[in-house]
């Protein structure tokens, strides 16, 4: 019902938003109708190269770390969405792992795969591109106080949908451990952390290009390499996120104007400026544009800004469209779990901050 709910009133400002299209754009919002739309690249290039390969990802995974995983209880689906998006192929390889259990499938394909894959293999590698070098300290410190919270809000995520306790809680057992792992490398090896993350976001560049281009000669031509899926399974999913996009993005925008003054407030309680509030409003639609402002940010908004997006990014955006076009039921679901896990995430850092203060301060750009 409540997911229903927010597809309603993503159809309304879409409608809205149409409208104001229109006529000009006279409320800001036509724009954001096109950028709905104008996702469909970006979607292209980081969804389809995963998605006509899942069988191939899966064939991989499943008597390796899968075996691993299965181990200590938990379903070899889990392992992809550690480091895939839930709209980068996270959700297609899950339900490919796990074709029987639809609930196992989902949460980690929903769930998990909306909060530690795009950390992983999105997060941190664009956020690193974008930050001044001098910021660098600040993504370590930020993403090792967000990345430990993501296993709580997948178990808050599996308990709104539904899901039985038992299987949700041992299917975070390895999650936990990988959150821990990651997290100690980032507090005691932060430079070699932050360069692997580095690698590995440049294979998923090459690799998506690849097999999306290997794609496009086999369905164009008579000429046949690889045994991949159909591009026509992806332009479904992409067509629905964009819909879902085209009044997810207009209503964030209106949230951004409606809860600037009372987040405000609340950004000047916990010591934050005004940029850093915006970025955090920002990043429940997409953390782009909160990365690009963290240069403009006080070092404990850059702190908690990266903390934040751990759990809540794309909460409101694309990982919304996402999740409305293939599984509408669990739209409250995902958007609880990232939503509360973000919020877990300030008060994180908050707490690692505030257990080393001198980690805030400036440094001359010269020693970075």
């Amino acid at each position: 019902m409540i997911s229903q709910i927010i597809v309603y009133i993503m159809v309304i400002f879409m409608a809205v938003a149409a409208i104001d299209r229109m006529f000009g754009n006279r409320l800001g919002l036509g724009q954001e109708f096109e950028e709905g739309f104008n996702a469909m690249g970006a979607l292209t290039l980081g969804m389809a190269g995963i998605m006509v390969t899942v069988d191939l990802i899966g064939a991989v995974l499943t008597p390796t770390v899968g075996a691993l995983f299965s181990a200590i209880g938990a379903d070899p689906s889990m392992a992809g969405s550690l480091i895939l998006s839930i709209d980068t192929g996270g959700y297609a390889l899950a339900h490919a792992i796990q074709p029987n259990n639809a609930d196992i499938a989902n949460f980690s394909a929903i769930i998990l795969a909306s909060m530690m894959g795009p950390t992983i293999a999105f997060g941190i590698p664009v956020c690193l591109g974008i930050m001044q070098p001098s910021d660098k300290r600040f993504l370590a410190i930020g993403t090792m106080s967000g990345i430990v919270c993501i296993p709580f809000a997948c178990i808050v995520g599996g308990l709104v949908a539904g899901f039985d306790i038992g299987m949700v809680l041992i299917n975070m057992v390895p999650v936990l451990i990988f959150a821990v792992l990651i997290a100690l490398g980032l507090k005691f090896i932060p430079t070699g952390m932050i360069k692997g993350f580095n690698i590995f976001a440049k294979f998923m560049i090459a690799y998506l290009s690849f097999f999306l281009g290997v794609a496009i000669v086999q369905e164009l031509t008579p000429i046949h390499l690889i045994e991949l899926r159909p591009l026509s399974e992806v332009w479904g999913v992409i067509g629905s996120i964009a819909m879902m996009l085209a009044g997810a993005y207009p209503l964030v925008k209106v949230l951004t104007k409606v809860l600037g003054k009372p987040l405000g407030k609340l950004g000047a309680m916990i010591g934050i400026n005004d940029v850093a509030v915006a970025g955090l409003i920002a990043c429940c639609a997409n953390s782009i544009p909160a990365y690009s402002m963290l240069k403009d940010m006080d070092n404990k908004g850059k702190v908690i800004n990266i903390a934040f997006a751990c759990c809540a990014a794309f909460a409101l955006g694309d990982h919304l469209g996402f999740c409305a076009g293939v599984e509408p039921d669990l739209i409250a679901a995902m958007v609880a779990a990232k939503l509360f896990g973000g919020v877990l995430c300030v008060l994180s850092a908050i707490f690692f901050m505030n257990l080393d203060k001198k980690q805030l301060e400036d440094i001359p750009e010269a020693t970075v």
